[in-house]
Formats: structure tokens, sequence, C-alpha cells
């Protein structure tokens, strides 16, 4: 069956899809606009997936000793599948608006290479930088209501906005994930990594003790923060998350709910009220490629605009049906423990 999974990353990373699901679902199934607790419900699985993406590679480089060539290989199969995510499923031309995968394609070779030349204050230095580098660019070069997307199909082609910027500047300031400062998430999750320790898929809690006091004074910061500047908190084609673009409050409030988070499932994750998150969570790259495919070629189309009510039922049926697809999923792994690197890749090894 190969080493031991980490109960706490598979319970994170399926509380990510458990929020993900509804939060992309609604751009094209929940008639606007959406209510507030709904927005404020979506905003942070996106902060969740990519610091457990960066966590991942720095739990890997304690673990293995791969070099830099191996995440840049892992990167560019992650950069592959979200161009023929683009190309296929949304039918618009990749490498232009920069969605998450892409981010997070980039994000592990620079994460290696953080995580190698830099050390104690200096990291933290770094992290810091880069996720206050994200307002300042914003304030700076200006913030695009909505990115660059060039449909293959005229007849599909969103109208952009008249404050449109350049396909670069998307990559580092308002794409849908530019690296600044999302980037940031990944960095504090391969810290996050080292707080924890070694020995993470054991039953000890590991995160320490300042874990609690962080938690706190990082989200009684980052709420007040975003109480006294919110931001304008776009609505982009339909999706809500309050993130566009992600304000001072917001950066600081996600990480304060990633260290809570962290703290708190690393003693509950054994409980089987968190089972079925864990059928999303092993399997997360295929449960996100698998839910923008249905909402794209079917959902949309079947139960277009629908109110909170009817959303939530139709949210809640692709959410079992994944679960389902997870315990498949699991089965198979069972029985082909030998997978080719493709395979293991969109199956989550």
């Amino acid at each position: 069956m190969g080493k031991k999974r980490d109960a706490t990353i598979d319970v994170l990373r399926g509380l990510a899809v458990f929020t993900m699901i509804p939060a992309n679902m609604c751009a094209g199934g929940y008639v606007e606009p959406h209510a507030f607790w709904f927005r404020v419900w979506g905003s942070f699985a996106a902060p969740m997936f990519i610091l457990l993406s960066g966590y991942m590679v720095a739990a890997n480089c304690r673990a293995k000793s791969h070099g830099l060539s191996y995440y840049l290989k892992r990167g560019a199969m992650v950069l592959c599948t979200a161009a023929l995510i683009d190309l296929l499923v949304w039918r618009i031309y990749p490498f232009t608006a920069f969605d998450v995968l892409y981010l997070i394609g980039i994000s592990m070779p620079l994460i290696y290479l953080f995580r190698k030349h830099t050390s104690g204050w200096v990291s933290w230095a770094v992290l810091i930088a880069v996720f206050a580098l994200g307002p300042v660019l914003q304030w700076l070069l200006g913030y695009s209501d909505y990115p660059t997307e060039f449909y293959f199909n005229p007849e599909e082609q969103v109208e952009l906005p008249a404050n449109l910027t350049s396909i670069p500047q998307h990559y580092f300031v308002d794409g849908w994930f530019p690296l600044f400062p999302w980037l940031g998430f990944g960095l504090l999750g391969s810290l996050l990594a080292d707080l924890r320790g070694p020995g993470t898929a054991d039953a000890q809690p590991a995160l320490g003790k300042f874990a609690l006091p962080a938690f706190v004074g990082l989200l009684a910061v980052g709420l007040a923060a975003w109480w006294f500047y919110p931001g304008p908190m776009l609505t982009r084609e339909g999706y809500s998350e309050l993130f566009y673009p992600p304000v001072p409050g917001f950066i600081l409030t996600s990480a304060a709910i990633a260290v809570g988070l962290f703290w708190v499932v690393d003693f509950v994750r054994d409980h089987a009220v968190f089972q079925p998150l864990r059928l999303l969570g092993e399997s997360a790259l295929l449960m996100y490629i698998l839910h923008q495919a249905a909402d794209s070629y079917y959902v949309w189309d079947r139960w277009p605009e629908e109110e909170l009510g009817p959303f939530m039922i139709v949210t809640g049926s692709m959410i079992l049906a994944l679960m389902v697809v997870g315990l498949l999923v699991r089965q198979l792994k069972k029985v082909w423990p030998n997978q080719p690197m493709v395979v293991k890749f969109l199956l989550g090894g």
C-alpha cells in the first residue's frame, strides 16, 4: 500500500474541495446577487489549496532527496493539466487568465528554491514581502475587473472590461490567482510543514503550542484590517469570492484560518465524521477536474441560474457523486498499487 497517508492533509484537502465545489458551481448555477455568507464561505478554499501544495513540496523535500528537476517536472505536469482544462473544458486560449493550477505549477519549483536557499527569519521576511507586494502592485499598476479570456467560439466570448490590463500583468497582479500575493500561501504552507515537524502521519498533533495564539492574533488583526479596508470585493463572471482583489485583511484572515484548521484537524482528523472528507481529499486534483467538466458540460445547462435552495440541492448531489468517485478511486489504488506516474499524479499518490 506504500507509505501511510497524512490524515490531516487529506481532511484539509477534502474540506477545501467541499468548499470549492459550490464556490465554482455558483458562477453559472446560482442567480446573482449571491448571499454574503455564501461569498464568505467560498473564499477560503483557494488559500487552503495553495497552502497545501506548498506544504507537500516541503514535506517531500524533507522525506525524499528530490532535486530541482523533479519539481520542474511536477510543475510542468500541473501546467499541462491547467492548459488542457482551459482548452477542453472552458474552450479558451490557455496561459492567459492565470487560474489556480497555473499558480501551483509555477510555484512548485519556486517553493523548492525558497526552502533550499532561505531559513530562519529570512524565510519569514520573504513570505511577508510576497504577501505585501500583492496590494502594493495592485495600487501601482492597477487591477482589472476581469482578466483576459479569449474563447474559441465568439458567441461565448465574455465582454472584457474597460480597465483590462496586459496578460503578463495577470501573472503577477490581477489574474485569477496572480503570483503576488497568492504565492505567499504556498510559502506559508512550506513553513507550516516545518512547524508540524516529522511524523505527521502519526496520531500526535504536532503544530506546536503557538498555534492557538497565532490563530487568535492573526484573525483579530485580519478581521480588523478587512473591516476598515474591505476593498471592492468584485464579482467576476459569477464567481463571487471576496478576494478580487485580495486585500491585506483577507490575506491575514486566510492565514489565520489555515493555522487554526491545521491545529484543530490534527486533533479530530480520525473522527468518523471526517472520513467522507478524506474521500474528496485523497484525490483532490481529480475532483477539481471532474467538477469543472461537469459544470461546463452538464450542470450549468441543466440547472442554470437557480435560487439558493435548488442550487444547494444540486451542489450537494455533486459532492455526493464525487465522494462515490473518491471511494472507487480508493479501491482502485488498493488493487493497482503500482500505477504509472501520470495515473498516480491524477489520482493522488
